[in-house]
């Protein structure tokens, strides 16, 4: 399971289309003003991919989705601590280098252990 997470959104639907048309299976946490992509909707796809009734081998997110600062941001957190836990991530892209990630290794606040992070231009 590699953890993409990408601020673009044009670029970021290139990439789901492109895993699309490849045959490999990805989910997307958008924004939640989409009808189709509420915080329950968000919350039931992680726990379906923890629990292996999904196949995704990709999770799609923005940054702001892995701070504590909402109730939905907590259950994500919490969803890739448990697939952190048993080993199923296995690395973060990001489609740029930020602050937040200083180095080739990259530790989100809300995982323990770091990450191979491969970084876009």
């Amino acid at each position: 399971m590699n953890i993409i997470i990408t601020l673009f959104k044009g670029l970021r639907e290139d990439q789901i289309a492109t895993m699309h048309r490849l045959g490999i299976p990805c989910a997307v946490l958008r924004r939640t003003h989409a009808e189709d992509n509420t915080d329950v909707m968000q919350q039931e796809l992680l726990q379906d991919i923890v629990d292996g009734r999904n196949p995704a081998r990709a999770i799609f997110l923005t940054p702001e989705k892995l701070s504590y600062d909402s109730k939905n941001s907590r259950r994500i957190c919490d969803a890739l601590k448990k697939l952190s836990q048993s080993k199923r991530i296995g690395m973060i892209v990001s489609d740029q280098k930020q602050r937040r990630f200083p180095s080739d290794q990259f530790e989100i606040d809300c995982l323990e252990g770091s990450y191979p992070l491969v970084v876009g231009r």
